[in-house]
This record gives C-alpha cells, structure tokens and sequence, in this order.
C-alpha cells in the first residue's frame, strides 16, 4: 500500500499523472462519492488517498486486479497505476481482467495483418507492437474493427475481484453484531463481486460489505441498495449507522424501501444499444397528443446519433410511439427524483456508458435538475411556460440557477423569467444561459389519437348550406381557462354584432358542461347568454385540423398566456391569416418580425380584436401565400434541430470547462461548502457557485466564504470574468470584502463593566424555551425588555425567563402588533435603553411565513448559533463586543442579498436621520438580529411612527425592510465598525 510522505512525492506523482491523461476526473467524482464532499480537487484527492486506497482513476483501469494478476508488482512497493503508466503500456500490459480475457479470446482470430493495413495511424508502429493489445485497449474503446481469420470472438464478463486483507477477527464489537445479523439473515451474495466496482477488502461479502459501506456504498442485487436507501431516508444517513443492519432489524418493518427492481421501470424497446454512441437522457411529463409531448417525440427522433434513455412521467395517448426511437424508456416512476437517480446509475453501470447530456422539457419536470447535477450530467432545459403560472413560485428562477443551458421559443417566455428573478432577487441583469429558439413545424405528427370530422359535417354542424356566404373562424386548444376559450366566445359576441354572417368553431377536448362545474358549465353559460347556440361549436380534439382549416378564414389565438403553440404554426402553414392579444403569446414575436398576414389588438380586449378581424380584407388570402412561405422557410424544424444541436455541443464544453474551474476553487479552499450551501457535496456546491456566476447571476449565487460578501464586491471592483473569486484571485484583491470572527475564538477578554441590554421581540410565546436555553450562555450581567403582543402571554414568559442566570433585571411589555420587531424596540423601548446601555441584543421569535416553515426555523436557528450559541460561543461574542470601535456584530450569510424594493424607502430614511444616502446595501444582518452598541444606531430612535406601515407588509418594500438594510451604512456614518461572524457547520 503506498502512503504520500512529503510534498515532493506528492507533486512527483501528480506531474506523472497529470501527463499521462488517464485520470477521469469526472469519473472519479462519480465513482466516490466521499471525493465530492472533500475539500480537494479530484487529482489531488487521488493523488493522496486514492493511490493508497487503491481507487480506480477511470472506468478501466482497476489497481487491485493490476497487482494480484502481475507477481512483479505484487511482490514489490510499487504502486499499480503509476507503474502502468510508466512502464505497463510500454510493456503491454492490461488494465482490468476484461481485457485479459478478450485478449485470450481474440488470439486466434485475430488478423494483425488486416487491422494494421486498415488504420493509417498504425502503420508506422513496429514489427514488436503487439496490435491486439491495441485492439483490446484502445480500438474497441475507439470503435475500430477486425477481421477474424477463423473463431469469432466471445463476449467476456468481469471477473470478481479477490483481495483478502482483513479478518473477522480484526471487527470492533459494534461489527461483529452488525455481521451476526447479516450472517443469520441468510442473504444471497452471489453477485456481490460482480456487481460492485470497489476496492475489496475480503473474500467474504458480509466482510466487506460492513469495512465498505460508508466509503463504497455497496449494492447487494436484488436485495438492498446502500446509496438508494441513504438517499431515501435522510434520517439513517446523518445517524451513520450500517444501513443494511438498520433495514434488516427495523426498516422492513417500518416498510422502508431497501432496493427497487430496474425491472419494474426499465423497458427495453428492441433498439439495441451502441458502444460508439453518446448516450443522451431525455425527460418528458406525459406521452400525449399535445404541444411538448409531440416536440420531444421529434426531437429524439433528430437525435438519433445518440443512444436515447427517455424518462417519461405520465402514460398517455401516443405512449407505445416513443418506443421507436429510445432504446430505454423509463416509466410508471411518478415524480421520484431519488428513483431516477438510482436508475440512470444502474443503466450507466449495466451498459457501461457515462450520460453525457440530459434534455428537460417542460417546467414539471424540473424536479430532476438536481439530480443531473448530483451525476454531474450537463443539461438543456426546454421551458414552454411563463413564470407567471409556473407553482411554486421562485421554481422558473431555480430552473435558471440549476440548468446548464435553458431554451425558451420567445423573448416573451424571456421577459417573464426575468420578471421573477427582478421580483424575487432584484436582479436586474441578463441571464447568460438563455436562448431563444422558434420551435418550428412538427415534421412527424404521426398516430395521433382522434378522428377528423369532415368538412361536410363540420358545414352541416354549422348549419351551413352556401359556404360562400359565410365567414368562419376557428380557435383551438384543450378547454381551460388559460387557452381563453370564454374570450374566443366573448369575440365571436363581437363580431356577430358587426358581422352576422360569421361562424365559429372550437377544437379541442374538454368541453364537459355536464361534468365540469369549474369552467364548461360557465362557457355553456356564456353561448346561451350570447345567443351563440346556432353559430358556435366545439369539436373534439382532431387527429389533424387539416379539415377545419380548410373551411376556415381566420385562426384566433384567444389563449391569455401562451408560448408558442403548435397550433399557430399548422395555421400558418395552411395560410389562415392569425389573430392575437399582444402580450400574451411568442407567436406575436414571430409574425411581428416576418410581416406575416395577422392582426392584434391590446391585451384582452376583444372589442378591439373583433374589429381588426371584421376590417380585415380576405380577398387578399386569395393570392397572398405569405404565411404558409414562411413555415417553409423559417420555421423548419430542420432549422430547429441545427441550432439546438449548436446548443447541446456548447452545453457540453461549458459542462466541462465549469468542472475544471470547480476543482481549482474548491482546491484553493476558495468556496467554504459549509458555509456556502447546506449541500454536504462540496464539489457540487463549488460548481454551483461557478455555474451560477459564469451565467451572470452572481448577484444571487450567493457568499461562497463568511469573508468574502459577493455584491460588496462587485460594487467596489471591476466585474470581468463573471466569477468574482476569479477576478479578485486575479486582481489580488481575494483579501475579505469586510471583517469577519470564525466562531470561537481561542483567546476571549470580556469587559465585565458593559452595560447590556437584551430586547426579544416575542410573537410566537411557544418559542420561549428555545430562546431561554441561548440567553442562558450569555456570559455578562444583562437586562432583559421581553415585547409580546398578547396579553395572556405575559405570566407564562414571565416564569420561563425569570430564571435565567446573569440576569439583572426582566421586563415584559405588551406592544401593539405593527412595526414588526423594529418598532418595540427603537419606539416602545427607546427610554428604557437610548442612554442608559452600552449594548443592546436584538431577537425575534422569526418564522418568516412567508417561505416554509422548515426554512424559517432552520434560519432562526442559525442566527441564534451565531450570535450566542453555547457558552463558548458567548463569550467569543461579547470578547468581540468588548472592542469599542466595533458598532454592529451580525452572523455572516451565504445568501447575497442587496437593497430590493427598498430604495425610496432608504433615501427616506436617510433623510430622516440626516445621514448620507446609500445607493446599495449588499451587507446587512440578514433576518435583522443583531448585537450593536446604542451610540451607533441612535438615530434609529428617533424615528418617529411615521415609517409604521399596516400589516401586512409585502414579502420587500417597506420602511421595517429598509430599516435592516440600511444599519451597517448607518453604523459607519457615526464613525463605527461592523463585522459579521459565522461558526463552523452551522448554515439554513
């Protein structure tokens, strides 16, 4: 076993390593799951523990197998992988056990002669190169042929690995149960060396598998997965007991899920899978007859360069049809992203292949972006849906965040996601990883569900007997109020009015008004109410609308919110000219740019449609084929396909080279993953820091150190690379953008003479135990104002605290319920502390409803960590209090946040307080608890009930979030200090 000693060896082996090419850093990342929660680059993972450990450095090369086969290097100190690479392949040697065996297999078949004539690139290699360990190492990898000269050549399998290194007799006592009980369990093991890929530690699987588990996450066919059952039940992972035991002796009968059968989900279609190809995952919501269902179904019937693993949702109509051109569809999965991940695993191990790009499509299922993230797959997100009903709300900006590259069909689709980000993040930038893309013309709307009504039935439906008296116009879409089916039936009102002699028709399912009490019964409602009875049908949806279009003169697009529907191309392409709201579709884009043959009139309003419609001169569709040209010309989906081919290609790169930057950050100890995220992957938190900056959405990526505040930054230098670590690296200026204290300090001296104040805004009276057990480790005399809103509280609150040690004196007032914690303090308490204390402490009882409510504990929790936390974290606190230039002490956030909503409200406030204006304020305590010294917030009492806002206040925008954002500004301005703090492992 080899052990790195001294930096010299360390850097020997990693220049060796680094330029032989054969380390997979991707793999290794994948493979080791310990690697990715590390705070080291891959390499200089594997150089340290991986070379020890025996760990593969890609999907080929097994060490263990390397020393066991070669007695010389069994038998010496040498470490496999560095001797293959300096002297194995020179020396032909295998990598792994396959390759020993295909090359037994081939040698008789094997015509030297043929290859080497067949391949340019080998006919300079000498007489000596043993060319079917060419074959076997690189060709078949590279997808080269062969000729046979006799025997055609076996499939081979991969041998189980055997490596005794470990006894029973060498298990603690907490082992030795854990294997009595696999032991009795009487567990078929059969496949267990087959089946895993780790280095082993003994000949019997229970051995390993109990030495393995936490390292190697081990998989026991058919019976238990390791990983699996980690992911599912969170609980089990963070108790670090052996999973397997837990399963065996309590989870069966709490019926947790220990192992799920591929079986059950998988279906192979027939198309068999190749080697040579990439393998691309696609994911879909259902298998319907509908617009995003029939995109994906063209889409992967373009890609067939790739091998195609389709994740489908839903079941529905046209289902059978996307077994034609998948050669895996996964199904009957619900919307379990924990599955998925098990499966695409399973299928990358099964078929030996590595996913190298992920297509989503659709919002739905955006659930599953994380888990491309966690298997470090690139990926292109398709989005058909505006923000503004997409549920819950913040999930298009996650998308955003998450996805490697996002296409959207309209600037429209653009401009609401920007929306989002603006109202939730004040982010006022441009998203790098957003394209527009016009979808184009379905080439293949094949087996469709439905039949088409024809022309004659539609006429006589229409009571109509001499066509050319009459003018018909036509919408589509499934019956739902977003399609606007109530303002098509508003319009036709409108233009019966204006034109008698006009016609109607709807296509589409779900015109129920028997069945559907929430939108049928009130369009039915609406027909009656309009005298449209005799001039107005609804057809089922039609296998196509060639029929519909054929008799019609106009197609309305009513919808209130819609991309760019399909629909409106096959109405294109028929030549009907198109009538739209502006504001409410892409299409409008599109026909807007092309001078297409269309009208519009402002949003919603049908009046103005109708007379656009009726004022419209049809004479002229006659000879005018504008519209069905420009199907032809510039929506082809051809067209389409080059240019998200473009997109997949870039997607990839981009993937690879964030991958690079990721491990250099993370090697650098430039991203704190403990801080930066909850995340325990410290690799993907590093790559989510880099992704989200390189997109231009560093503003809200977030902190990635408690010294290093994100926006402070870019508003005090020049912003270049999109990575701010990068372009301070870059700029030596990496130096902490403000001061921060790594809680505890080793060495405390507390001014005992301080005088301290505590207010404790107390609106939830059921947290009192919770703030007691923090304010009990505050290590100086203090006086406690307890402000609650309820009266009926104050005997209980009473009781609780007055038992409190280093307690002076307790005081509980009832306050009215307004100004959210900032009033009680700086208005009802202003002449019991302005001018009578040093310091004063202020907390709320903080649940933040407006978010869940797992998030506000966990965000309360993590302020009260930091700013008192256990005794020693007390007294690390007011040591640091104990400095008099310091006027605010607030914990560091890995959240970047800047001045929101707040702007008016600050220069206000600025005004008020007769200090300079701030025009940002990319640093403030965030959640608003804080310990500062009076002198430095003393205007705040001032403050007059002026800046009292009625509740409720909006989730941004009011004097009280003004009031958070503006104290470290305010601090400074009376010639104060404010620092930030953060205690190791704590983060919400």
């Amino acid at each position: 076993m080899f052990k790195i000693k001294k930096q010299k060896e360390f850097e020997k082996y990693k220049k060796i390593v680094e330029k032989s090419g054969l380390f997979d850093s991707r793999y290794y990342l994948r493979a080791y799951s310990d690697v990715r929660r590390a705070s080291e680059t891959p390499i200089d993972h594997f150089i340290k523990v991986g070379l020890m450990e025996d760990r593969k450095p890609n999907s080929l090369f097994d060490p263990v197998w390397y020393r066991e086969f070669y007695d010389d290097i069994k038998n010496s100190k040498e470490i496999p992988f560095i001797h293959y690479i300096i002297y194995g392949q020179k020396e032909f040697r295998f990598a792994n056990a396959s390759e020993k065996e295909l090359y037994e297999q081939l040698q008789k078949s094997f015509d030297t002669v043929a290859y080497k004539s067949s391949y340019e690139d080998l006919h300079n290699l000498g007489d000596d190169y043993d060319l079917l360990w060419h074959y076997v190492h690189f060709g078949k990898n590279e997808g080269r042929v062969f000729q046979e000269k006799d025997t055609i050549p076996v499939q081979t399998s991969v041998m189980p690995k055997e490596v005794p290194q470990i006894s029973s007799d060498e298990l603690s006592e907490e082992q030795k149960y854990e294997y009595h009980i696999i032991h009795t369990e009487g567990i078929n093991f059969s496949d267990y060396f087959a089946v895993n890929q780790h280095p082993f530690v003994s000949e019997d699987p229970i051995l390993d598998y109990i030495i393995n588990w936490k390292n190697y996450q081990p998989t026991i066919k058919g019976i238990f997965s390791t990983r699996l059952y980690l992911r599912l039940y969170p609980d089990i992972n963070n108790a670090g007991i052996n999973p397997l035991v837990h399963f065996l002796t309590s989870g069966r009968e709490e019926r947790r899920i220990g192992y799920i059968s591929p079986d059950n989900y998988i279906v192979e279609t027939g198309i068999s899978f190749d080697e040579k190809k990439e393998t691309l995952v696609f994911i879909s919501h259902e298998s319907s007859a509908s617009g995003a269902p029939l995109l994906a179904f063209n889409i992967i019937n373009s890609l067939l360069e790739y091998n195609i693993i389709h994740i489908i949702l839903k079941k529905s109509d046209i289902h059978n049809l996307f077994y034609e051109n998948s050669f895996l569809v996964i199904e009957n999965i619900d919307s379990n992203p924990i599955y998925i991940q098990f499966l695409l695993e399973y299928i990358q191990d099964k078929y030996k292949t590595n996913i190298s790009i992920a297509i989503l499509n659709s919002s739905v299922v955006s659930i599953f972006l994380d888990v491309m993230n966690r298997m470090l797959i690139p990926s292109v997100f398709l989005i058909h849906e505006f923000s503004q009903y997409t549920r819950p709300l913040g999930r298009m900006s996650q998308n955003i965040l998450k996805a490697d590259m996002v296409v959207v069909p309209a600037n429209i689709i653009l401009s609401s996601i920007k929306k989002e980000l603006k109202d939730l993040y004040s982010y006022h930038g441009e998203p790098l990883n957003i394209k527009i893309l016009n979808q184009g013309k379905l080439p293949i709307i094949a087996g469709l569900h439905g039949k088409n009504t024809s022309k004659d039935k539609i006429l006589e439906k229409l009571k109509i007997k001499n066509r050319e008296k009459f003018k018909i116009i036509c919408g589509a879409g499934q019956v739902h109020i977003r399609k606007g089916v109530d303002l098509f039936i508003s319009l036709a009102y409108k233009i019966k009015q204006k034109d008698p002699n006009t016609k109607f028709i709807w296509v589409g399912d779900g015109y129920a008004p028997e069945e559907d009490m929430v939108y049928s019964v009130w369009l039915k409602k609406q027909l009656e109410a309009n005298s449209l009875s005799e001039d107005f049908i609804f057809l089922d949806h039609q296998k196509d609308l060639s029929n519909v279009f054929a008799l019609s003169d106009f197609f309305c697009l009513t919808s209130r919110m819609d991309p760019f529907p399909n629909v409106v191309i096959d109405a294109l392409e028929s030549n009907l000219p198109i009538a739209c709201f502006e504001d409410s579709t892409g299409s409008l884009e599109f026909l807007e740019k092309h001078n297409a043959n269309y009208v519009c009139a402002p949003y919603a309003d049908v009046d103005a449609l109708a007379s656009v419609i009726v004022n419209y001169d049809l004479d002229q569709k006659e000879n005018d084929i504008k519209n069905k040209e420009l199907v032809a010309t510039e929506l082809k989906f051809d067209k389409y396909m080059t240019e998200l081919r473009k997109i997949i290609n870039i997607t990839k790169m981009k993937h690879k080279y964030h991958l690079e930057l990721a491990s250099n950050l993370l090697g650098n100890n430039y991203v704190k993953t403990s801080f930066y995220t909850p995340e325990s992957d410290s690799f993907l938190s590093a790559l989510h820091y880099v992704r989200t900056s390189k997109h231009g959405l560093g503003t809200i990526s977030g902190n990635p150190l408690p010294e290093f505040n994100q926006n402070l930054w870019i508003l005090n230098n020049e912003y270049k690379s999109n990575i701010p670590l990068f372009d301070a690296i870059e700029n030596n200026t990496i130096n902490p953008t403000h001061k921060n204290y790594n809680l505890p300090i080793s060495d405390t001296h507390i001014d005992i003479n301080m005088k301290v104040a505590v207010h404790l805004h107390l609106y939830y009276s059921e947290l009192s135990n919770e703030f007691f057990e923090y304010f009990k480790n505050i290590p100086i005399k203090f006086t406690l104002f307890i402000t609650i809103v309820d009266s009926d509280d104050k005997k209980y609150v009473i009781e609780t605290f007055s038992k409190l040690p280093n307690l002076n004196k307790l005081k509980v007032l009832v306050v009215e319920n307004i100004g959210r914690d900032v009033a009680p303090l700086i208005m009802n308490l202003k002449d019991e502390i302005f001018g009578k204390f040093d310091i004063v402490g202020h907390f709320h009882s903080k649940k933040s409803l407006s978010t869940d409510s797992d998030m506000g504990n966990r965000w309360r929790k993590y302020l009260l960590d930091n700013l008192i936390g256990d005794k020693k974290g007390g007294e690390s606190i007011f040591s640091i209090l104990s400095d008099k230039k310091i006027g605010l002490l607030f914990p560091s956030d890995h959240h970047a946040a800047n001045i929101g909503k707040n702007r008016e409200f600050i220069y206000s406030l600025c005004k008020k307080m007769s200090i300079d204006t701030v025009d940002d304020t990319p640093i403030f305590p965030l959640g608003n608890m804080y310990w500062a010294r009076v002198d430095a917030i003393k205007q705040l009492f001032e403050l007059g009930k002026d800046i009292l806002q009625e509740e409720p206040l909006p989730y941004d925008g009011s004097y009280m979030h003004a009031i958070e954002r503006i104290t470290p500004h305010l601090v400074k301005q009376n010639g104060f200090e404010y620092i930030t703090v953060w205690r190791e492992g704590t983060t919400w």
